[in-house]
């Protein structure tokens, strides 16, 4: 239980860099803070 929880846990972290990663480009090419 407790090492699914853990997996889950790096998994939604990992999400979450993705997601501020992506919006950073995005920002870095747009203005809408979107890849277009």
């Amino acid at each position: 239980m407790t090492r699914s929880v853990s997996a889950i846990a790096v998994l939604v972290a990992a999400a979450v860099v993705a997601m501020v990663a992506w919006v950073g480009v995005g920002a870095a090419d747009d203005d809408d803070g979107y890849l277009s």
